[in-house]
């Protein structure tokens, strides 16, 4: 609720990834544009910078069919509204304007200092994924998770605890649980197995 109320009237909004954005980015990214879509009646467009080189990144944006647009392509004027995930301000690894204040923050990493100065920040935690944090702002709502969300989500947590084994707490074993019955599973394999 604290979110959706700092982006409250917005109607433009960019979700930022890292620069050369992993699963857990992507998902996450993907998972907060629902949301502002959802409830914000948004227009919302999930940006990335630098380059996505590894075949099963390309093949998860391919398959789950994600619309994401490079940082060098946008005019950051047309946004009324920023979102980052999986990163913060400060950190240098990604694309948003050095003029712009980043009005959300949700990352797993620990809390970096110029984070402070947004509206609205969820850092830290323990978790073991952005992604996580991401669901469980899902859960709270009435918002469906269609399969190609959780299939989308899935794949974030999974891929960026390596099967919850690394840097997991409960809220990943949980998220894990949850999204493992309404993921598309075959299709995660191939996403995780690109020719």
């Amino acid at each position: 609720e604290r979110m959706l109320l700092t982006l409250k009237g917005k109607k433009r909004i960019a979700v930022l990834t890292h620069d050369n954005p992993d699963p857990d980015s992507i998902a996450s990214a993907l998972g907060l544009a629902t949301i502002y879509q959802a409830k914000l009646k948004a227009k919302v467009d999930i940006i990335y910078g630098g380059y996505i080189g590894r075949a099963e990144n390309r093949a998860m944006i391919r398959q789950l069919k994600i619309d994401m647009l490079h940082a060098t392509r946008v005019d950051w004027r047309d946004y009324e509204a920023i979102a980052i995930v999986d990163t913060q301000p400060g950190s240098r690894n990604h694309s948003a304007p050095l003029d712009r204040t980043i009005d959300v923050v949700v990352d797993h990493h620990p809390l970096r200092a110029e984070t402070a100065a947004s509206p609205f920040t969820d850092v830290g935690g323990d978790y073991g994924s952005t992604t996580t944090k991401v669901v469980e702002y899902l859960r709270s709502t009435t918002i469906p998770i269609d399969e190609a969300l959780a299939t989308a989500l899935y794949y974030g947590l999974k891929s960026d605890t390596r099967d919850l084994g690394r840097e997991s707490n409960p809220a990943d074993f949980s998220t894990y649980r949850y999204l493992i019955d309404k993921a598309d599973l075959p299709l995660v394999s191939e996403i995780e197995h690109p020719q």
